[in-house]
């Protein structure tokens, strides 16, 4: 399922479609951008400060000691578990309401029994080696189940659009290029650069009122958008690139396109590296 949708754009109107990411496309990019799950095991529900994604979508983590999921690791007789992992996306940038959208992966749970790179298991233990050590044993949920539920860029303030996003899709997408650059470049652009997100705000919507304020919401490969607030209510508008951007450099090319296309004598912005 895609997430394009049609959107008036100019000062006449007229509509045409923007591409977007698609479901699974989204609900990769959530789950490999997340800074923390939490996991739904024994009807107890337990955060997972540090988590990996497999190619094929599945989630590996390491249980924390006081967890219930660690009765798995010493169960290798029993039958798989059913659990279920929830990510809560939260906007980088102060929003009346932070939380884009959130995720649930239901599937099963059990040992991780196949090698695993020493680098990828010292992530997954983080900077408490008194809590893990790298010979610990590494769990994986493989998703039977994909939910998504995404609040921005919609027709109506305050909704939310829910699907159930098909396995087989999940497991084929990929995330988006630029999720490890949204959360520096967006409170950046919103700290260091707020006359280029005003000028961007006024080419989305003309009519703009001169108190309306203009805050990074979303940034991916087709473009940033900007919830824009006025009167109490507020709005998303994305502005597009002109070519989808797959990396740093693209997006430093793209966002100097933008600059230089306003009539304002915004001078090129540096991204950083």
């Amino acid at each position: 399922m895609n997430f394009e949708r049609l959107v008036a754009v100019g000062r006449s109107g007229a509509r045409q479609v923007v591409p977007a990411l698609t479901g699974a496309e989204r609900a990769r990019t959530m789950i490999s951008g997340a800074t923390s799950v939490r996991v739904g095991v024994l009807n107890m529900d337990h955060d997972v400060p540090r988590h990996a994604v497999a190619p094929d979508g599945s989630v590996l983590f390491m249980a924390p000691p006081d967890s219930p999921a660690r009765v798995f690791l010493f169960a290798g007789n029993l039958p798989p578990q059913t659990v279920d992992l929830t990510v809560q996306d939260v906007a980088h940038v102060p929003q009346a309401d932070r939380v884009r959208g959130s995720l649930v992966l239901q599937g099963t749970l059990g040992p991780a029994t196949d090698d695993l790179p020493g680098e990828l298991r010292a992530h997954l233990c983080g900077p408490e080696p008194t809590r893990f050590d790298t010979s610990s044993p590494v769990l994986r949920l493989v998703p039977t189940r994909v939910w998504l539920r995404w609040s921005c860029e919609l027709d109506r303030p305050g909704g939310s659009r829910s699907i159930d996003v098909p396995c087989e899709e999940y497991r084929a997408a990929s995330a988006d290029p630029l999720f490890d650059q949204e959360m520096p470049l967006l409170p950046h652009l919103f700290d260091d650069h707020p006359d280029l997100l005003r000028a961007l705000a006024e080419r989305a919507d003309p009519v703009l009122g001169p108190v309306a304020q203009a805050r990074p919401i979303v940034l991916d490969r087709y473009g940033i958008v900007l919830r824009l607030y006025v009167d109490g209510t507020h709005h998303d508008r994305r502005i597009r690139f002109r070519q989808p951007a797959g990396c740093g450099c693209e997006l430093q090319h793209e966002f100097n396109l933008l600059t230089q296309s306003l009539d304002t004598g915004t001078p090129d912005i540096d991204l950083g590296p």
